[in-house]
């Protein structure tokens, strides 16, 4: 018996009679064949059935790099600003209004791709926030003005929240309990080589100062060449992240049982490659709460019917997120908030208060601290203008961003043994 429509809806498996009796009704569910009888399995112990391995591994790294190029995207603009200073006629305001852009881009699209990762699934969003990230990028090192310059920014921070947040779900559901915490802890170590690539490659690029063409309308220099550079990584992300599937977890509440368990079978085969044994799960079958969910979604029905559809499901969603999970989503966002205002504060901050420090010490021999330099060069700011940026500038936002690397490999070595909200208050202390 099929047990999948062409509009995705799964229909229930036949069993023996009784063979879920045990089974809690509000769960997915399989058949293990075995030679002698058929047994119920919950998703859970089909996705444990498929291992962790190097399917996972090979994951971790097509995911790491989505990670990686939404850390290069997100501060890429703080380590063109004191090189762009002169073409965009930049003071400490704008260049702190355009450091600003991505984030404001951040708020502006978190929930539109947070709903479209339910409806459309995880890897639809990683691949449109990739693809956009990719030609906003290129766009932006090619604009003359300071403006347009800014609003394409913020349309790179609204694509890569996308990827930045989803890529995580993703990853995590391919993975079974027993690993997901470390392994996820890993992926974060990506976002701190993407926070080491960026000032990496500026440093090597930008204190170049090449002009490849200069004409009275269109200007393409070191910094720009830079700018189109981090482009490359959000390109291949696109190109990796095409070659694998929508996670099982979500086929199967979405009710594509027959792709939720090939999925799992492929992970399977990947993951045990010398073994003769075949995936021995071999039927899914669907709650009707799941099926449920998915049938707000069902095709060739009238318009309005399904839009009406639609937001009721949407509805429904949101009452139960904001009504049993509002204590939770008010502690992580405000734990997410603190963090990222020092963090990612002093990150973007750091080339250009080191460049004026640099420039600081070209005319003074006397040692001060960047407050009083800063100062300084707010006043003489003036014969500086078109001096090549010292590389020192980036080397800062390299050791920075260096710093974050030994903890994360510390964590994910201990969070198997340790309590994690423990570990959670332990750092944000430190």
């Amino acid at each position: 018996m099929d047990n999948h429509h062409v509009d995705g809806v799964g229909r229930f498996s036949l069993l023996a009679q009784g063979a879920l009796d045990e089974v809690p009704s509000d769960i997915n569910v399989g058949v293990r064949k075995s030679e002698n009888e058929n047994s119920p399995v919950t998703f859970e112990e089909a996705q444990n059935e498929s291992g962790t391995g190097k399917y996972q591994i090979l994951l971790l790294i097509v995911c790491g790099l989505v990670n990686m190029s939404c850390a290069i995207s997100s501060t890429a603009v703080s380590f063109i600003s004191p090189a762009a200073e002169v073409d965009f006629d930049l003071n400490s305001t704008t260049k702190g209004i355009l450091n600003g852009a991505p984030f404001l881009g951040m708020v502006l699209g978190a929930y539109f791709w947070g709903i479209c990762g339910d409806i459309k699934g995880r890897r639809t969003v990683i691949l449109g926030s990739m693809g956009m990230d990719t030609l906003f990028t290129i766009l932006s090192s090619l604009v003359q003005h300071v403006e347009l310059f800014f609003l394409i920014r913020v349309g790179n921070g609204f694509a890569i929240i996308g990827a930045s947040c989803m890529v995580y779900v993703y990853f995590g559901e391919f993975l079974t309990p027993s690993k997901r915490d470390s392994y996820l802890l890993f992926l974060e170590l990506f976002w701190a080589f993407g926070m080491m690539v960026a000032p990496g490659l500026a440093m090597v690029i930008i204190p170049s100062n090449i002009v490849f063409f200069s004409s009275i309308y269109f200007k393409f220099n070191a910094w720009r060449f830079f700018i189109l550079l981090t482009s490359i990584p959000s390109l291949i992300s696109f190109i990796w992240i095409y070659q694998y599937p929508e996670t099982p977890r979500f086929l199967m509440f979405r009710g594509y049982l027959i792709k939720s368990r090939d999925v799992l079978e492929q992970i399977y085969l990947v993951n045990n490659k010398y073994t003769t044994k075949p995936y021995s799960v071999q039927i899914f079958t669907q709650t009707h709460s799941a099926i449920w969910f998915d049938a707000g979604f069902i095709g060739g029905i009238p318009f309005i019917k399904n839009v009406k559809r639609r937001l009721t499901v949407l509805k429904n969603g949101h009452k139960t997120l904001f009504s049993k999970y509002f204590r939770n989503i008010i502690v992580a966002c405000t734990i997410e908030f603190c963090l990222m205002a020092s963090y990612i504060t002093i990150l973007v901050w750091v080339p250009e208060l080191f460049s004026r420090y640099s420039n600081y010490k070209q005319q003074n021999t006397d040692g001060v601290n960047l407050c009083t330099a800063s100062e300084w060069h707010l006043v003489n700011y003036s014969m500086f203008a078109g001096q090549t940026v010292s590389g020192n500038a980036y080397l800062a936002a390299l050791l920075v961003a260096c710093s974050s690397i030994p903890l994360v490999l510390l964590t994910g070595i201990i969070i198997k043994y340790c309590n994690k909200k423990i570990l959670l208050c332990m750092y944000l202390v430190v």
